[in-house]
C-alpha cells in the first residue's frame, strides 16, 4: 500500500483498503465532484413537511448542513404551496 498514490492512501484511511480498491477499479480516470450536502434539496422539502414543528428550523438546518435562511425559504415555499392547495380544494367544492 505504501506505493499507492496519495489520494488512494487517504481514501484507504477513510473507507478501508478493500473499498479503496473497489473505488479505484470503478472510478479510475474519473474526476469526482462531491456535493457539499449529503441530502438533496428535494429531500429536504420532504423532511420539512415531516419534521418541521414550527420551531425547529435551525435544528433541521444544522443537522442536514443547510443554512437557516435556505430552510426558512423552503418552509415559506411549502406554506405557499399548502395555501394554494387549500384554495384549489375550496374552489372545487364551490
Amino acid at each position: 500500500m505504501e506505493s499507492w498514490n496519495k489520494v488512494y492512501l487517504e481514501l484507504a484511511k477513510l473507507v478501508g483498503e478493500e473499498n479503496a480498491i473497489v473505488m479505484y477499479r470503478e472510478y479510475r480516470g474519473f474526476q469526482l465532484n462531491m456535493p457539499m450536502r449529503l441530502v438533496s434539496s428535494q429531500h429536504i422539502r420532504h423532511i420539512i413537511e415531516v419534521e418541521y414543528d414550527g420551531t425547529n428550523g435551525a435544528e433541521i438546518a444544522r443537522f442536514y448542513g443547510y443554512t437557516e435562511r435556505h430552510i426558512r425559504r423552503l418552509i415559506a415555499e411549502n406554506n405557499r404551496g399548502n395555501q394554494k392547495k387549500m384554495e384549489e380544494k375550496e374552489n372545487e367544492s364551490n
